[in-house]
C-alpha cells in the first residue's frame, strides 16, 4: 500500500472506503453508482500518477543539506520555509454613536419602560409618544405628546 505522507492523506485512504461504500448502498441507479466509483478511482490514478497526494501544490520544498558525522557526509532532507504574503487587513470605518434622539418609528405600547430619553416612537393606532419621566413618576416611559 501506498505511503502515508501525512494526516489529508491518511484521511483520504480512510474515508474514501467508506464514501464508496456508502454510494453503493444508496438507492441511485446503478449507472450513477458506477459512474462516481469510475469518476473517484480516475481522480485517485491521477492524483497518485502526479504524485501530488490530495491536496495538489501545498507540499513544502524540500532541500537537501549536507551533513557530517565521524567519517561520513550523508544528506538529509530539511524543509525550506514556504513564502507566503499575509493579505492587507482592512477595518471598518469607525462610526460614531448617536448622540442626539432621533425620531423613530418604532411600534411601542404607552406606559412601557423605554430608554432613553426623548427618543420618539408610535402606537400601533398611530399615536405619538414620547419616552420621558413625569412629575409623579421619575422612571422613564413611553407617554403621548
Amino acid at each position: 500500500m501506498a505511503e502515508v505522507t501525512n494526516k489529508k492523506d491518511a484521511a483520504l485512504f480512510v474515508f474514501l472506503p467508506v464514501g464508496l461504500v456508502l454510494v453503493w448502498m444508496s438507492k441511485w441507479k446503478t449507472v450513477t453508482k458506477v459512474s462516481v466509483t469510475a469518476l473517484l478511482a480516475l481522480l485517485v490514478k491521477v492524483s497518485v500518477a502526479t504524485g501530488r497526494g490530495s491536496q495538489p501544490g501545498t507540499q513544502a520544498a524540500q532541500t537537501m543539506v549536507p551533513t557530517t558525522t565521524s567519517s561520513t557526509t550523508t544528506t538529509q532532507p530539511q524543509p525550506s520555509q514556504p513564502t507566503t504574503t499575509a493579505p492587507p487587513t482592512t477595518s471598518p470605518a469607525p462610526t460614531a454613536p448617536c448622540t442626539t434622539a432621533a425620531p423613530s418609528s418604532d411600534i411601542v405600547n404607552a406606559g412601557s419602560y423605554c430608554s432613553p430619553a426623548g427618543a420618539l416612537g408610535v402606537t400601533a393606532a398611530g399615536t405619538p409618544m414620547i419616552c420621558s419621566a413625569s412629575a409623579t413618576d421619575s422612571r422613564l416611559r413611553w407617554r403621548s405628546r
